[in-house]
């Protein structure tokens, strides 16, 4: 009987820390799956921050073609203002050679 008794009490021991261990291993596989679940997630984000920042490249580029562009737009208005500023002058002589033409013309 006493050895059934200590036979009991060894495996009701047993049977307890089987039990608390079993809970702890519940708990960590919980916390796994938690951790698991978290990290696909950040995976997502990580993959959509990269399409960003690739995005984010691309604008810059843009901006920076942007910037060349509008430096040779404001080149090419000053090079238009000239060749205007030229036809002008140009007309002006036109005139001017047309007007003295026609009165030595009339003068003869």
């Amino acid at each position: 009987k006493d050895d059934f008794r200590i036979k009991y009490e060894v495996l009701s021991k047993d049977f307890t820390d089987l039990k608390e261990k079993n809970s702890e291993l519940n708990k960590l596989a919980s916390e796994s799956r938690a951790m698991k679940d978290e990290l696909d997630i950040l995976r997502h984000t990580s993959e959509q921050l990269a399409k960003s920042e690739s995005t984010i490249e691309l604008y810059k580029k843009k901006l920076e073609d942007l910037s060349d562009l509008r430096g040779q737009m404001k080149m090419l208005e000053e090079k238009n203002t000239k060749y205007m500023q030229q036809q002008i002058e140009m007309e002006e002589v036109v005139i001017f050679y047309h007007n003295s033409f026609i009165f030595v013309f009339l003068w003869f």
